[in-house]
């Protein structure tokens, strides 16, 4: 048997072994709408699939939850879904706030999925460093991974030649949030970035470079994200990678269900308003439509979230209070004391928490005390990296043995 021999038969091997893992999950179809064909060709079997897409939700139902933060504007407001063309400014209102996103550097318009992912880094690495400069790494492969994309898809529509260009398309653009009332206005707007270099080869994506690529965030667009983020699960974001309107909601839903005491109704105009292609075009046929996408995303989000509590009452979405997947509230905050160091104001927190609960002594509990202590460190804005969460830990360990 020659190599090529060994190579087909390995090729042929991994398709088979997805076909039987579609088929395993067929029960299942009926969370996410109509079934998807299966990869029947080698270059099939790298795309992301809903079966994928299943297989991923399901995932996040274990073990601890990856943290991230995204910004409350974006909550708000939502970025363009669809292909804006050549138009250099976006609107977007809701109730009192409106959202204009501007086109900057002889760029377009960001859209689609990559803005939301690469704004989900952003907040989160800006939470835990407390710096407008983010460092994005010395491989553009490298950094596709930290997004959850594929760095081999080099083609026209490829995850990599995608992200290029929407880097280029976000990072050039500015925003304005303004909120008006019968009292007044208030409003803000920067530059998403004020600063970025980018050394990566985009035909080389695995080669490291000798400088490290980096952007600087606009000084108010940075005070807005750690101002008050919102907490996310990393996992079902990546999860839901490939729907723009699934991220949007997952997002609206954790800042909306946040504190909710009380059943909330929302008509499906109000909502296709708030996250609609068009949103002055209320038409019935057009409202439906949408009213069909949000349940299917809705059913996609509730495989990863099974205490999302919401109805369809006829003409109407019915949110219930459920719990988050991650609860700011539960997890508590590391509040420094002045002169604190981060590793003190940690060491402290780690204490509390063993006190609280002495259950997280034990030695398989240290993955679920690490996520506690990093999201207290983000709360309080306490830079952070995975020494200083480490020696914390050993720390408040060692206080509370003694």
């Amino acid at each position: 048997m020659t190599l090529h021999d060994n190579d087909q038969k390995h090729r042929e091997t991994r398709l088979e072994r997805k076909r039987a893992e579609a088929r395993g999950i067929e029960q299942f179809r009926e969370h996410i709408g109509t079934s998807a064909p299966v990869a029947t060709t080698p270059q099939a079997f790298h795309h992301w699939t809903r079966d994928d897409q299943l297989d991923a939700l399901l995932k996040t139902r274990d073990g601890e939850p990856d943290t991230g933060f995204m910004m409350r504007l974006l909550a708000l407001c939502t970025l363009p879904r669809t292909n804006p063309g050549d138009r250099q400014q976006y609107r977007r209102v809701n109730g009192p706030f409106t959202l204009y996103l501007i086109a900057g550097g002889g760029s377009k318009l960001p859209y689609g999925t990559l803005p939301r992912l690469l704004l989900a880094w952003v907040c989160t690495e800006a939470v835990r460093t407390q710096s407008r400069t983010l460092v994005l790494g010395r491989s553009l492969s490298e950094f596709m991974r930290q997004l959850g994309l594929n760095p081999s898809g080099g083609s026209k529509r490829g995850d990599r030649t995608r992200l290029q260009n929407q880097m280029e398309r976000l990072f050039h653009a500015s925003v304005e949030l303004s909120h008006r009332d019968e009292v007044g206005e208030q409003f803000v707007a920067s530059r998403i970035a004020d600063r970025g270099e980018f050394w990566w080869n985009p035909r080389r994506p695995d080669d490291p470079v000798l400088w490290e690529s980096k952007i600087e965030l606009g000084e108010k667009f940075f005070a807005e994200i750690i101002g008050s983020p919102v907490p996310l699960d990393l996992r079902i974001l990546r999860a839901m990678k490939r729907s723009a309107l699934g991220l949007d909601l997952y997002l609206w839903l954790t800042y909306r269900l946040f504190g909710l005491a009380a059943p909330l109704r929302l008509t499906w105009r109000q909502l296709y308003r708030q996250f609609g292609v068009n949103p002055g075009k209320t038409d019935r046929e057009t409202v439906n439509d949408f009213r069909k996408k949000v349940l299917r995303e809705l059913r996609k989000l509730r495989i990863a979230w099974p205490m999302l509590e919401y109805r369809t009452p006829r003409g109407v979405l019915e949110l219930h209070p459920s719990p988050p997947v991650i609860d700011a509230r539960k997890q508590g905050a590391a509040n420094p004391r002045p002169g604190d160091t981060a590793h003190t104001a940690l060491r402290r927190y780690v204490f509390r928490a063993l006190a609280e609960r002495p259950e997280l002594l034990e030695p398989d509990q240290i993955g679920e005390l690490a996520e506690a202590v990093k999201t207290a460190a983000a709360r309080a804005g306490i830079p952070y990296d995975a020494d200083t969460v480490t020696a914390a830990i050993n720390a408040g360990r060692a206080l509370a043995r003694h």
